[in-house]
């Protein structure tokens, strides 16, 4: 053996007695374990059968000055906590205490995150004092798992308790100590790459910090402002309390993911190691010898998106409503909006602040306008994304090449007029292409929920500056809402004029949406147009909706005039003619009225899979479909409301076993789908129904030839 290495094999009390007046290294992750760390070890701990518990090994570094801790202090923290519990145990049942006095205990970190709040809890010496910690650091990692071992431990009864200290007393170690002539952080990194590995965040800042000198106070400020980098990608937002490991790593592993890509143009998902490997190959290429510049380009790169991440949509800055709509693909634009971002905005290095003056304001909107209009008017023409991962990442190089233009119609003219006349599947659509499909789609509802959503919160703010009204509206719980029902029987029955044929391409489009507080939405329902219409205006709080004021009534020709409305309201919005001017481009031209009235619909139904399904199953079946038992189904359900089962069994006398009656269900629904009857078409009378056959008697005949041929 080395004489650099020496092993020991130590109890508990002796351990830490040997690392007492330890430090935990710069370069050692924070303190992470959680409950089901904690709930691991306990269970392993009562579940031992033998003499000893071996615990792994505890590596410390002896120099002449100090002692390290290289590896073991998520146990050895741990360890403290659970100590501390079963010293507060043994003293309240008056029961010995063999345990070491942790009061005393040293330990000293440039790095660890509350670390004094790990001394307060374990020099405390009465339950008070404990409830003091307790309340005053909430969300401290130490806390939280010294609650977890106290509600655990409470599980248990007193004997039970007993038993694990006795097994609790025989925990071993093998103590690793090494001499001050080992390279430490070397033996930390071999370590950490064949046990738990690191996350890219721990393993870059470990690779800075092995690359800096730098004396003891200015490795505490590099620290400091590395931490606050980090801090709040620890921390659910919800909560405000710490995330799982699970979590806390992918949040870190993504944020070097990014920078990487932002360096490199190339955009991968890789695990911890391959992710650090990607960032050592970039300090290599293009900060040899400079790690002081790449940590201040690393540290600038995460400020801003930090920035992104917990300010970008606040509503102080006129740039957050395309927040909304970029959301939807947020980590594909993510690169391209801190470029954004870093080439129009201040930044305090010091301070790690991020702050604009107006014009930067304004070409920050205006930029996050492109690219909020290249994903809208992509995602409804039905472009896939999955090449923009490759593509995006690259455009902050090629953008540099148009240093004579505003960043916005550098931008534009990279995403547009570059591809506008390839055939690469990364372009951006025209606007007239985007409207068109706008207004040509017949179910933008369940197609394109999300979008259509946050496009019409996007007409409700326009509306809302252009009559310069104080928006009180709150966009966190809304929902999209038809004014024409989906479920329209009850409209039908109010008014004759509607057609039901016409209805089923109307329904779901852009004209007939609009949105309103969640809540609203049960309470209105299937309501008539003039109850629906009182009730969004009285409770209402979106001013999109004030446009019903004017309407007494809601058919298909209301759906078009309100289509014509919000499509021209879009086309003001994504209103780019600023930079085809710059560019000297001609301007693109949009006839709304024109695409509305030509509106291209494609049918919902095919006929077709109808006739397919009643051929399938009635061959499968066994069952003759003629005129007369067609008639009979007809009047069972428009006449006397029976359902379609009932009508199958009744009818066609199809037994419920097996899956026939389900089959034969289809079979039904297949024919009233070719003969348009719908559930409007039920309470009908006698002569209704007599006078349907007579319109529909060579349909039917022919449904009926169809089966039986």
């Amino acid at each position: 053996m080395s004489n650099n290495i020496k092993i020991e094999k130590v109890n508990i009390n002796e351990l830490l007695d040997q690392t007492n007046g330890s430090i935990i290294p710069y370069y050692q992750r924070d303190y992470d374990w959680g409950e089901k760390e904690i709930e691991r070890l306990i269970y392993d701990l009562i579940s031992n059968k033998s003499n000893e518990y071996y615990c792994g090994s505890i590596v410390l570094c002896n120099h002449l000055d100090s002692k390290k801790i290289v590896d073991g202090q998520q146990r050895i923290s741990t360890f403290l906590l659970i100590i501390k519990y079963l010293k507060y145990f043994l003293k309240s049942n008056n029961k010995k205490d063999k345990f070491i006095n942790i009061e005393n205990y040293q330990i000293d970190s440039n790095n660890l995150k509350d670390k004094e709040i790990l001394q307060e809890l374990i020099q405390t010496r009465e339950e008070n004092e404990l409830l003091e910690i307790k309340n005053k650091y909430p969300n401290s990692r130490y806390v939280q798992n010294f609650l977890i071992i106290n509600e655990r431990f409470k599980q248990m009864n007193v004997k039970d308790i007993e038993k694990f200290i006795s097994i609790f007393e025989k925990i071993i170690f093998s103590l690793v100590i090494v001499t001050q002539d080992y390279d430490e952080y070397r033996l930390f990194t071999n370590i950490n790459s064949t046990g738990l590995p690191l996350n890219a965040f721990d393993l870059v800042k470990n690779f800075i910090f092995s690359k800096m000198e730098l004396n003891e106070k200015q490795i505490k400020e590099k620290l400091k402002i590395i931490n606050e980098i980090s801090n709040y990608l620890e921390i659910d937002e919800g909560t405000d309390k710490p995330l799982d490991n699970k979590k806390k790593n992918s949040n870190l592993n993504e944020l070097i993911r990014l920078f990487n890509a932002y360096e490199t143009g190339i955009f991968e998902k890789s695990e911890s190691t391959m992710l650090f490997r990607k960032f050592e190959k970039i300090y290599k290429d293009n900060y040899e010898e400079n790690i002081d510049k790449m940590f201040d380009e690393f540290i600038k790169f995460s400020s801003y998106y930090k920035f992104i991440k917990t300010k970008l949509e606040n509503e102080k800055y006129n740039f957050y409503k395309s927040m909304r709509i970029i959301g939807l693909q947020f980590d594909t634009f993510i690169t391209l909006i801190i470029d954004i971002l870093k080439k129009n905005s201040n930044y305090n290095k010091y301070s790690l602040d991020i702050f604009f003056n107006d014009e930067q304001e304004q070409e920050i909107e205006k930029s996050l306008l492109v690219i909020e209009s290249f994903s809208l008017f992509r995602t409804y023409t039905n472009m896939r994304s999955n090449d923009l991962s490759r593509f995006i990442p690259t455009l902050h190089n090629k953008i540099k090449t148009y240093n004579k233009y505003s960043y916005s119609t550098s931008l534009l003219k990279t995403l547009y007029f570059d591809q506008k006349n390839s055939d690469l599947n990364t372009k951006m659509p025209s606007k007239n292409t985007f409207l068109k499909a706008i207004i040509d789609a017949t179910d933008i509802y369940n197609n394109k929920k999300k979008s259509t959503e946050k496009l019409l919160i996007r007409i409700d703010e326009y509306l809302n500056e252009k009559e310069n009204n104080k928006n009180t509206s709150k966009y966190s719980k809304i929902s999209i809402e038809h004014i024409l029902p989906q479920n329209y029987e009850k409209w039908i029955l109010e008014d004759s004029d509607l057609n039901e044929y016409e209805i089923d391409n109307y329904v779901n489009s852009l004209g007939n949406l609009t949105i309103l507080p969640g809540k609203l939405n049960n309470e209105l329902k299937n309501s008539i147009f003039k109850i629906k219409k009182n009730k969004l205006l009285e409770k209402g709080t979106f001013i999109i909706n004030n446009y019903l004021n004017k309407k007494e009534y809601w058919d298909i020709n209301s759906i078009e005039e309100r289509m014509k409305w919000l499509v021209n309201i879009i086309n003001k919005i994504y209103n780019l003619d600023s930079i085809f001017l710059e560019l000297n481009e001609p301007l693109e031209k949009s006839d709304i009225e024109w695409l509305v009235e030509n509106r291209d619909i494609k049918k919902i139904d095919d006929e077709s899979k109808y006739w397919s399904t009643i051929k399938t199953n009635t061959q499968k079946l066994n069952i003759k479909i003629t005129y007369e038992k067609i008639c009979d189904a007809i009047y069972e359900y428009c006449f006397y409301n029976q359902s379609q089962t009932t009508i199958a069994k009744r009818i066609f006398n199809v037994p419920t076993e097996n899956n026939k009656l389900k089959d034969n269900n289809w079979t039904i629904w297949s024919i009233f789908k070719i003969l348009r009857l719908e559930k409007i078409h039920k309470n009908k009378t006698e002569e209704w129904v007599k006078s349907f056959i007579k319109q529909n008697k060579h349909l039917i005949n022919e449904i009926a030839d169809f089966c039986n041929n």
